[in-house]
């Protein structure tokens, strides 16, 4: 009996080991098959073929284009291809022509860039600054400048006076001097600078264009007391009023403006935007805005 029962169980053994695997069934179809026992809603996704994420239509405009004006805005006034017009008062002392600089106005309908690249093609010159919307502040000897004329890009060339090398601060003084008795007994402490260096950025002491020569850092020792050099190309100290003019006149000076006078402004920003939260939230983990920088632009 013990035989049979033991056959028994050993055939039912051997007949389940050669039994094929049970597979999951799989229902494949257009839809998917919504498992209610998941709990999960399957919703189905018809996206509209004429938009996307069903924004909204898209609308245009007809612009019109415009060419660039051919003039220069400066803070003397506006230089045309026909000349100069301003509304501002220089003093007479300032009026003289200061001959290492002209101010190009290139056409309008050129571009700047290649406007740029054919004055810096110039031979001894050195293109200072632009100057919005159609002009190049262009430096070098008289000779070497007077070859701008001739390009195509340049519609015409015009002089600058002294005063456009000046802060209107320290021409209202001028202004101001010149209607007392004794104008010459006044100074004024002043900052100069020199031109920026076009791939560094900073203010240059020197400059070197063929014939054209400069020393600023010579000219502001012999000219200002109390000379003080902030680095090279920055100097503050006194001058006479009555040597504005000649120290303007500097081919390596590129502005002069009153010396700066710092104080403090604004002293209840802290407060007024809760910046000192953390540090006392967290008194021992040390953040309080030390030694960060933060510059708006």
């Amino acid at each position: 009996m013990n035989k049979q029962i033991v056959l028994g169980i050993l055939t039912v053994l051997l007949l389940a080991s050669f039994a094929p695997l049970a597979a999951p069934s799989t229902h494949f179809s257009g839809e998917e098959v919504e498992d209610n026992s998941s709990g999960i809603e399957r919703i189905q996704l018809t996206p509209n073929p004429d938009s996307v994420g069903d924004a909204h239509p898209s609308a245009s405009w007809d612009g019109e284009e415009r060419l660039r004006a051919t003039t220069v805005d400066t803070h003397l006034g506006q230089f045309t291809e026909f000349g100069f017009e301003s509304d501002v008062e220089v003093p007479e002392i300032l009026t003289e022509i200061r001959t290492d600089i002209v101010m190009v106005v290139v056409h309008g309908d050129v571009g700047l860039w290649d406007a740029r690249v054919a004055l810096t093609a110039l031979p001894g010159v050195e293109v200072r600054a632009h100057i919005p919307p159609s002009g190049f502040l262009l430096q070098g000897h008289p000779v070497a400048l007077a070859a701008a004329t001739q390009l195509d890009v340049v519609a015409a060339v015009h002089p600058l006076p002294l005063a456009f090398m000046i802060d209107y601060h320290v021409s209202d003084l001028l202004a101001e001097a010149a209607t007392l008795e004794s104008p010459n007994l006044l100074s004024t402490s002043v900052q100069l600078n020199g031109w920026r260096e076009s791939s560094s950025g900073t203010p240059q002491d020197h400059v070197r264009l063929g014939r054209l020569t400069g020393d600023l850092d010579q000219t502001a020792q012999q000219m200002l007391t109390n000379h003080r050099p902030i680095q090279s190309g920055r100097h503050l100290g006194i001058i006479p009023l009555s040597e504005i003019a000649n120290i303007a006149a500097e081919p390596a000076l590129a502005w002069i403006s009153l010396e700066p006078v710092w104080e403090l402004d604004n002293n209840e920003a802290i407060g007024h935007m809760r910046a000192d939260d953390v540090s006392n939230y967290f008194p021992n983990i040390g953040l309080n805005g030390s030694g960060h920088s933060v510059t708006v632009a």
